[in-house]
């Protein structure tokens, strides 16, 4: 098995069923980027947890203990918002997922379950080893990457390829990683509800690490959030856990594949591309999906990139105040966003 040490995410190269286990590829994290104006703190609003309640199919019990909401369960991003600091992953994501610049919002509800507050705090800590995570259904994964191309010897996305569902809930597993701090833990799940939600003894069952035998959890989440932290996480793991990993799930080859390719460099002109980035006075408001943010935009991106769509010199700073026209902040953000997409993308390449 070849190694690639090519950035600070701890991971190796592999294959798994056919596809290219690449988890290295020289892509930037977050702490490399400008941050936007986007909001990447991790707490939920109100309004955001009315709507992850709307279409929560557990009616806010916690999606793996399906312990009642009073037991401390609390509301948890799939992927996590904090990671909206990195506008070129952002933007990288919203043109291979089929969007508009500027309009994926990671406080979306599908982005957003219920979870026991314990499992909360180790499904993601910074700096720390991943202790889990969710994953889709072989099939739907396999959906997702069917779509993908290869080109140049690598497997990548296109966009306009994007899949779509008609399904409101989706299945997924509850996946354990090496050396996580659910080592040693059980996990107690509650089996069945009575009508007046007043639990005995043998409504409970005990679940120990690494619960391979845990049962199938359906959840309003988004397949695709659930895929991109996945591969998210599989980067952060030292390199000597991932042969046994990809051993037991031979299908996260194809998850870092999918990770791999939605965060790839964008192709030059993509500012520059109407399609992807409509004038301002064609930007789509924020609906009340919550699948969209409100965005700011520059008016002709060819003047402000030049012919390719990129910039012309890198930009050290950036005016902060707002003009009288009151949309300084988006225009920061934009500027930001404009000057990483693609230097630091192209550094990506």
């Amino acid at each position: 098995m070849d190694i690639d040490h090519s950035n600070s995410d701890r991971s190796s190269s592999d294959s798994g069923q056919g596809s290219e286990f690449h988890p290295n590829s020289g892509i930037r994290t977050g702490a490399s980027t400008t941050p936007s104006g986007r909001l990447y703190h991790e707490s939920v609003s109100n309004e955001a947890k009315n709507r992850v309640l709307a279409v929560d199919p557990h009616e806010g019990r916690c999606l793996i203990e399906n312990c009642n909401p009073a037991r401390a369960v609390e509301f948890a991003h799939c992927y996590p918002r904090r990671l909206t600091k990195d506008s070129a992953r952002m933007a990288s994501l919203e043109y291979w997922w089929d969007m508009k610049y500027h309009t994926l919002n990671l406080d979306t509800r599908y982005n957003i379950f219920p979870v026991n507050a314990s499992l909360h705090r180790m499904l993601d800590k910074p700096n720390t080893f991943p202790s889990w995570t969710l994953l889709p259904m072989d099939e739907v994964i396999r959906i997702f990457w069917n779509t993908l191309k290869r080109e140049d010897g690598r497997l990548r996305a296109s966009r306009g390829n994007f899949p779509t569902f008609s399904d409101n809930l989706f299945q997924y597993r509850l996946i354990t990683l090496p050396e996580s701090k659910l080592k040693g833990c059980v996990i107690t799940r509650q089996h069945a509800v009575t009508d007046d939600d007043t639990p005995s003894i043998d409504h409970f069952r005990l679940y120990a690490y690494p619960f391979h035998d845990y049962p199938i959890v359906e959840s309003h989440l988004r397949p695709h959030f659930v895929i991109l932290e996945a591969g998210r996480k599989l980067k952060q793991l030292p390199i000597e856990h991932i042969p046994a990993l990809l051993a037991q799930y031979p299908i996260l080859g194809q998850v870092s594949n999918l990770y791999e390719s939605w965060t790839a460099a964008l192709p030059k002109r993509v500012l520059a591309d109407e399609k992807f980035n409509p004038p301002s006075n064609q930007e789509d408001s924020e609906d009340e999906d919550d699948n969209k943010t409100a965005r700011g935009r520059y008016k002709d991106p060819q003047e402000r990139f030049g012919d390719d769509g990129s910039p012309t010199k890198p930009f050290k700073r950036v005016k902060t105040g707002k003009s009288d026209d009151g949309k300084g902040r988006k225009r920061q953000r934009d500027a930001e966003v404009e000057a990483v997409v693609d230097d630091e993308m192209e550094s990506r390449r």
